[in-house]
């Protein structure tokens, strides 16, 4: 289902990248920066592989066609098996220039498995404590340019994390395991949203103060 729906949002960029480009060409322009850097992405989407990634064990050709697709099509691991076989898929990955840029993993590279290039992490199973701290570290590795990581939780574990982040993570250098000031590291989304609408906020008020109209701004086309 993941390189399906992958595959189809690259359509979608591509059919909407496509019909901006045919516009400029239409006038005689070159693609603008926005423009050539839809194109990039759009580009970059298309040529990212994803891959599995798990444990082998033995018997799991039967026990994976135990259980069905979104198709309700029987799972197939041999294709996904061939190629962890084969190629060396954790070198792969931790290469930026690779095509190979999604990984789904179940328990493997959740653990000791440093990729500093390694921007985002979606999560939908439980996990909490040690190996909840060690998954979201996978992301947090610095470098490039690079100064954190994000997390998408599909499982609902901010209390599993907030935990977590109160046992092991560490505070100041006398041990309290508090800092100089105390900020909670995971905010709820309400106040998330309100920063952010308030952020926007300020936004259209300043530009309004140089004279600029969004709204005329947002509705305009043909440039």
């Amino acid at each position: 289902m993941i390189a399906e729906k992958w595959a189809a949002k690259v359509d979608e960029l591509e059919a909407k990248v496509s019909q901006e480009e045919a516009i400029f060409a239409a006038k005689g322009k070159q693609p603008n920066e926005t423009l050539k850097t839809a194109r990039a992405h759009v580009d970059w989407m298309r040529a990212t592989e994803i891959c599995v990634v798990v444990s082998q064990e033995q018997g799991e050709v039967a026990e994976f066609k135990k259980w069905t697709n979104h198709r309700d099509e029987p799972l197939n691991i041999e294709q996904h098996r061939e190629k962890m076989v084969k190629r060396n898929l954790e070198e792969d990955f931790k290469k930026p220039e690779n095509p190979f840029r999604v990984a789904i993993v179940c328990a493997m590279w959740l653990t000791g498995f440093d990729v500093k290039s390694l921007a985002t992490m979606y999560l939908d199973k439980p996990m909490q404590g040690h190996t909840l701290m060690q998954a979201i570290a996978r992301v947090n590795r610095v470098g490039g340019g690079k100064k954190h990581g994000l997390v998408i939780d599909y499982n609902g574990m901010l209390k599993s994390l907030r935990k977590a982040l109160a046992t092991f993570a560490q505070g100041d250098r006398n041990g309290t395991g508090k800092g100089d000031e105390e900020e909670d590291t995971v905010r709820d989304d309400s106040v998330a949203l309100a920063e952010y609408a308030n952020s926007l906020l300020q936004a259209r008020h300043y530009l309004e103060s140089l004279g600029v109209d969004l709204d005329a701004v947002i509705a305009a086309k043909g440039f």
